[in-house]
């Protein structure tokens, strides 16, 4: 199972991929969570207390496998699709059982070009994962729509479209679901996050939708600096994402 969530900035992704992973691993899959946004927070949601330092801000990771500098964009010949399979063995950290995750940071690096050494290695890596991995997958993206230019999810089971009820969320919700169809991913959901009765209805070419309702205790959570399942909303909609997804 390998399950790509996207959607525009707070909207609710990160919560959406962290409640997804873990209920993924209490029907018993094994599952790597990658985070793979600019500015990781999926460590936080997972309850851990800190962030792992993201696979493009290793500097000396990146030279080796590049042979490039990281920073560098045009001039430098670099490999391009450089040595990954055992980054996921070595560097994942263990949340809970059955449920790691690996840090891997943005897929293009702002202010340094969309061909650079870190990102050239952070786009095969997520490739890698969800392509040849033998374990579940849950890729938390950056916000936006930058990753399906780059097509590192075109290889998912499973395109998950996060929206909030908002006329940028909802165009952003739009922009996805035709991107994904148009890259030839044949499964696409959409999550409802935060939603109101009184919301107008997005319409979109999905195979399900789910409803989320707003909820306060995750606010609480996430101060606290505990997991987002704790919240009985939030666990529900995991849990109902994830039998929905695997059936």
């Amino acid at each position: 199972m390998k399950v790509g969530v996207v959607g525009k900035g707070g909207v609710g992704k990160t919560t959406v991929a962290a409640a997804l992973a873990k209920a993924l691993t209490d029907v018993g899959y094994e599952v790597l969570a990658v985070d793979a946004d600019p500015d990781p927070d999926l460590a936080y949601s997972l309850g851990l207390p800190e962030s792992p330092t993201p696979i493009v801000e290793r500097r000396e990771l990146v030279r080796e496998r590049t042979g490039a500098e990281p920073g560098t964009t045009y001039g430098p010949v670099f490999k391009v699709n450089p040595r990954v399979s055992d980054l996921p063995d070595e560097l994942a950290v263990r949340v809970a059982p059955g449920l790691r995750l690996l840090v891997v940071g943005s897929v293009e690096n702002p202010g340094e070009g969309c061909f650079c050494p870190a990102a050239a290695l952070a786009r095969r890596l997520i490739r890698y994962v969800i392509a040849d991995r033998d374990e579940s997958v849950v890729v938390d993206t950056d916000a936006g729509l930058e990753h399906f230019g780059r097509r590192v999810l075109e290889s998912v089971d499973w395109v998950v479209v996060v929206c909030e009820p908002s006329v940028k969320s909802m165009k952003n919700a739009r922009e996805s679901v035709r991107l994904a169809r148009e890259m030839g991913i044949e499964r696409v959901a959409l999550v409802k996050n935060k939603w109101r009765e009184d919301a107008p209805e997005p319409d979109l070419d999905v195979d399900f939708e789910l409803t989320v309702p707003y909820s306060d205790k995750l606010v609480e959570l996430e101060m606290e600096g505990r997991p987002v399942w704790e919240d009985p909303v939030v666990r529900k909609a995991g849990e109902e994402l994830a039998r929905r997804l695997t059936r």
